[in-house]
């Protein structure tokens, strides 16, 4: 199978380095990946907490709002009577 002069010694060598080749090249664009997924992922959390306080504000000043509306017109109400 392996004749002495058919040169597949010198193939073997060269897949192989391309193999190796590859699978670091592979070893290196899933370590990329996970770097952009993990940077992903921290800036998505930023933008929800950013987006939970927003809410908070707003919630929080409807309140106020909805409050001070309900004063004023109990306010009119004891006023006019």
């Amino acid at each position: 199978m392996d004749a002495p002069g058919n040169g597949w010694r010198e193939w073997e060598h060269l897949v192989l380095k391309e193999l190796e080749r590859l699978n670091n090249w592979a070893e290196r664009l899933d370590k990329a990946i996970d770097a952009i997924h993990r940077t992903d992922l921290a800036s998505i959390r930023s933008d929800i907490r950013l987006l939970q306080f927003r809410a908070g504000m707003w919630g929080g000043l409807a309140g106020v709002g909805a409050a001070l509306a309900a004063a004023l017109v109990h306010y009119a109400t004891l006023v006019t009577r």
